[in-house]
């Protein structure tokens, strides 16, 4: 199997572009916040009404502007860092000049005193506190190591943890001052104060990791519902300002959660002695497949890679699909020139159920989002792949480094091009 050489800098098995996708959720929560304030925010007034400049400083169509272009600079992944601290800092401002809880209150959250807009400056916290640059971020397009020297700061992770299980042990809370008859249990009392929150924030940020993923599915079932009533209202109207609280501390469950809970799904097994490995064969001209396999080689929970690649143009590809019986050009037409896994049990994978196949045997959140592809309907999901497979060289152009795309000397051993191939 392909080494890449070196240690990984990984905690929780967080990789680059599964920290992109979080990235890219806190951006367009910002925006959605952005909404909320241009809107007027919180219905209360302020107690100290501005007038003249200093009103049109602090209106709120600017500071929904500045929050709008720190959005879309998280989104693309320019400035990360800076911009999510200048935003934190602009909420935080804005929600005390306002003078109210918070933009977003949410309901359980409000009634046991926990500032609502935590959740939201704990997910800026934890993009202001990464180091380096993730791929699938605006500098990390131009680099030629696809991993580079991105890192998460553990104490982001605890952070999160801290104020996720805060937020539902003030639930507690409110479920006690509610509680039939006044007898509140004394557990119940304890785990809701403020050090009962502190305490079970500890015990998830020190628990084993099989103990953290049971917190965090049960905590984020309980966001699944908090969502749904916060949407809804109690007369069924829509309550934009709950639902923005609820988007805000789920957001924030991405951010605590662990990619190393989700194992790459295992290759399938070979017989015994058998070198035989997942190879994927991809368009040597085509600029998305070379985008494709930098995803991989970028994502991949471990120093070695799980696949071999092989591009189409090469006789090696013929041999192995080809003339091995795999395909058949007779009966099912030309091969296709798209994204093609043969396994390392013999099967031949193509379009849509190649590319979630690959997606499953990164791990983390990819393997969640192939697992979830692979249960739509075969024609939807080969529709999609087409869709984009017939423009793909109108958005990419063809590659300048020929079948293999610009890579470090450790990644170049995963390619299989054969003996008889000219690059």
């Amino acid at each position: 199997m392909p080494e890449l050489g070196g240690a990984l800098n990984m905690h929780a098995g967080w990789t680059g572009g599964q920290f992109s996708v979080v990235r890219a959720a806190v951006g367009l929560h910002l925006l959605a916040l952005a909404c909320v304030v241009a809107s007027g925010g919180s219905q209360e007034a302020s107690n100290s009404a501005p007038s003249g400049l200093l009103a049109a400083l602090v209106s709120p169509g600017l500071v929904a502007l500045l929050l709008a272009a720190a959005a879309v600079g998280v989104v693309v992944g320019v400035a990360t860092r800076p911009l999510a601290v200048a935003s934190g800092c602009v909420l935080a401002w804005w929600a005390d000049r306002r003078a109210t809880a918070a933009v977003f209150p949410w309901p359980p959250a409000q009634a046991a005193g926990l500032p609502p807009l935590m959740p939201t400056l704990a997910a800026l916290a934890a993009l202001a506190a990464a180091r380096g640059a993730p791929y699938g971020s605006w500098p990390a397009r131009v680099r030629v190591d696809p991993r580079g020297d991105f890192s998460v700061a553990p104490a982001s992770t605890v952070l999160a943890w801290a104020v996720v299980v805060m937020a539902y042990a003030n639930g507690l809370l409110a479920i006690a001052a509610a509680w039939p008859g006044g007898d509140t249990p004394l557990g119940l009392r304890a785990l809701g104060s403020p050090l009962g929150g502190l305490f079970l924030a500890g015990v998830a940020a020190l628990a084993a990791p099989v103990t953290r993923a049971a917190i965090w599915h049960a905590s984020f079932v309980a966001q699944i519902a908090a969502a749904a009533l916060a949407a809804s209202g109690i007369d069924g109207s829509t309550s934009l300002s709950g639902l923005g609280a609820s988007l805000g501390l789920a957001i924030l469950h991405l951010v605590a959660f662990e990619p190393q809970w989700v194992p790459a799904c295992a290759c399938a097994p070979v017989a015994p002695g058998s070198t035989a490995r997942d190879r994927v064969l991809y368009d040597g001209d085509c600029g998305l497949c070379h985008r494709f396999l930098r995803l991989v080689m970028a994502e991949a929970q471990r120093s070695t890679l799980p696949f071999v690649f092989t591009p189409l143009q090469s006789p090696l590809c013929k041999r192995l699909v080809l003339d091995s019986g795999l395909y058949d050009e007779a009966k099912a037409g030309p091969l296709p020139d798209s994204v093609l896994v043969v396994t390392a049990d013999g099967r031949l994978l193509m379009k849509s159920a190649a590319a979630f196949y690959v997606m499953q045997r990164l791990g983390g959140m990819w393997r969640v989002i192939g697992e979830l592809g692979m249960l739509l309907p075969q024609n939807l999901r080969d529709f999609g792949y087409e869709s984009v497979a017939s423009v793909r060289h109108m958005l990419f152009a063809k590659p300048k480094t020929g079948a293999c795309p610009l890579l470090p000397k450790p990644y170049r051993s995963a390619f299989d091009l054969g003996d008889d191939f000219g690059v």
